[in-house]
């Protein structure tokens, strides 16, 4: 456990341990270390993946294209609050305005839970809402999607046809 701060001249610690500059908010939910940076990007890393030195190596690459640890925001926004088990973070624009976003890196995770415990409906409505390809329930595991296929698709006729569609 690691005691994270940010100094007035937006430097991130954890501890004594420097993380990054140019950090204008972070907020820590669950498992996850969110920061916001003066670039204009927001990046979502789980701290049970990484350790200090993981975390400072993360924080100052700048991620590839398929990175989904990595997102652009705003220019000026902050971190208001990540809510708790649920893949939504609250930012402040800089004119006072509040949005929402699903950080894909909270998403994924989110589904990922929902696909090993067998909650395929929150899967597929989470997915179909944030417009996710429907595969992934499929390519998550398909041992596991093949042997219950009958509760994958048995919602609905609808449910079926826009599982089938996207394959």
């Amino acid at each position: 456990e690691y005691l994270f701060g940010l100094t007035d001249r937006s430097h991130l610690y954890a501890g004594d341990t420097e993380l990054a500059p140019n950090v204008s908010s972070f907020a820590v939910c669950d498992d996850f270390l969110l920061i916001t940076t003066h670039s204009h990007t927001c990046r979502c890393l789980q701290l049970s993946t990484l350790t200090l030195k993981g975390l400072q190596l993360a924080l100052s690459s700048d991620g590839g294209q398929n990175d989904e640890t990595l997102r652009r925001v705003e220019r000026g926004s902050r971190i208001v609050t990540v809510v708790p088990q649920d893949t939504r973070v609250i930012l402040q624009m800089p004119r006072g305005n509040l949005e929402t976003i699903h950080h894909r890196a909270l998403v994924l995770a989110q589904l990922r839970k929902w696909l090993d415990s067998l909650r395929f409906r929150e899967a597929f409505e989470c997915m179909r809402k944030l417009r996710i390809n429907l595969n992934l329930i499929y390519d998550h595991n398909p041992k596991v999607c093949m042997d219950l296929r009958g509760k994958v698709c048995s919602s609905s006729q609808q449910t079926l046809s826009m599982f089938c569609g996207e394959s």
